[in-house]
């Protein structure tokens, strides 16, 4: 049974008024370089970028940028001397948010140029970043002479949350050196110490460590897994780094552990990396799927199994981390903002959204949610929390 889901103006009055920012590299938009219309952007913007390919960014203030062709975004390969320029650096101050949509952040880093490679996102003090329907991953080395580190696909200091839906967040490779060592451990595929991290419907992947070579001298008396140098053991990288974590149906995995070679020959390899190192971990099963994204004027599709049982898909803002309400675990939909509520009839397996011809819901994120009423009990589906397009 196919449902319609009501769309409710008063759950988007108030942001009605905000103007989208077009950056188009052809010259339509409001700005046709994308780093100089974030530096023009008021706090909280949404600035809609036309596709293309741009150079590392840096963010300062809270911002959603919603690329519409899917846009592309790379590290800094020029050369230079210290930390490569990540894809995107957010500074902030302890209270700002960031929020990407639709891009593809990549790059890559010569034997020749920086020391260090540049992550996919580097934030330091921003409280919370949001990634949607986004390919994340840390600039990959093209040649070493030594040991070459990797570096994750979000590397984020001192925030509160991160939130990543239908999105792939990757490290890249570190190499551990040409003589006589292990090298460098692999970096985290999100390195977000202190920080409570939701990753649904998403893929996340540690980084890999390369192999080492070892000319003359053996690595040791045995064959590898070898002890090596404290804290340069040649490990795989962790998916996740974290405080807490909720895996809403994932895929996270460590990196693959450093290949050992002596005179030409295999010694063994080094451990594979765990797929997370966090304080706390919890899981939420899949049950519904965003079959069709919201567009301005299109109809947006969430796709379920057939339901068993008389349910409420309930539609609002988004909490990005779970809440409890009336007793109720897991819920994703912001109680306190203005929502809407549609029964849905046993055999129910689709909502559609039909979202109004508005120029200013473009960037504004919203939450499905389907409360199952199964004996007497609420039973929460996953969230499906998307972003409008243009």
């Amino acid at each position: 049974m196919k449902t319609s889901a009501p769309f409710v103006p008063l759950l988007f009055c108030s942001l009605l008024t905000s103007q989208t920012i077009v950056v188009d590299p052809n010259g339509s938009g409001n700005y046709s370089d994308l780093q100089t219309a974030i530096n023009a952007a008021p706090a909280n913007a949404v600035i809609h970028v036309v596709g293309g390919t741009w150079e590392a960014l840096s963010v300062t203030r809270s911002v959603t940028i919603v690329a519409e062709p899917i846009a592309v975004i790379s590290q800094t390969l020029s050369q230079g001397i210290g930390q490569q320029p990540p894809a995107i650096t957010l500074q902030g101050t302890g209270t700002e948010t960031f929020t990407l949509v639709n891009a593809v952040l990549r790059g890559t880093i010569d034997c020749v140029s920086w020391n260090y490679a540049g992550a996919g996102i580097d934030s330091t003090d921003f409280a919370a970043i949001r990634v949607f329907d986004c390919w994340i991953r840390g600039a990959d080395w093209l040649c070493v002479t030594g040991r070459a580190g990797g570096v994750s696909g979000i590397l984020a200091r001192n925030a509160n949350s991160i939130y990543v839906e239908r999105s792939t967040i990757a490290a890249s490779a570190a190499w551990p050196g040409l003589t006589h060592e292990f090298g460098l451990d692999g970096a985290p595929g999100i390195t977000a110490p202190g920080a409570d991290v939701v990753v649904a419907q998403s893929r996340v992947e540690g980084g890999d460590c390369e192999t080492s070579y070892w000319p003359s001298f053996s690595p040791g008396p045995f064959a590898c897994p070898c002890p090596g140098a404290a804290g340069v053991s040649g490990i795989g990288g962790p998916g996740i780094l974290a405080s807490n974590l909720l895996d809403i149906g994932s895929i996270v995995n460590g990196g693959s552990g450093c290949e050992v070679r002596w005179r030409g020959q295999p010694w063994g390899k080094q451990p594979d990396g765990p797929a997370t190192m966090v304080g706390s971990s919890n899981q939420l099963p899949v049950s519904m799927v965003l079959a069709s994204e919201l567009s301005v004027g299109g109809t947006g599709e969430v796709q379920f199994a057939w339901t068993q049982d008389p349910a409420l898909f309930v539609t609002g803002f988004p909490t990005y981390l779970p809440t409890t309400v009336a007793a109720v675990n897991h819920v994703f939909v912001d109680a306190n903002q203005p929502f809407a509520t549609l029964y849905l009839p046993p055999n129910s397996q689709v909502v559609q959204t039909q979202v109004p011809a508005w120029s200013g819901l473009i960037g504004l994120a919203f939450a499905h949610q389907r409360f199952d009423l199964v004996a007497g009990a609420i039973v929460p589906s996953n969230p499906i929390v998307a972003v409008v397009r243009p």
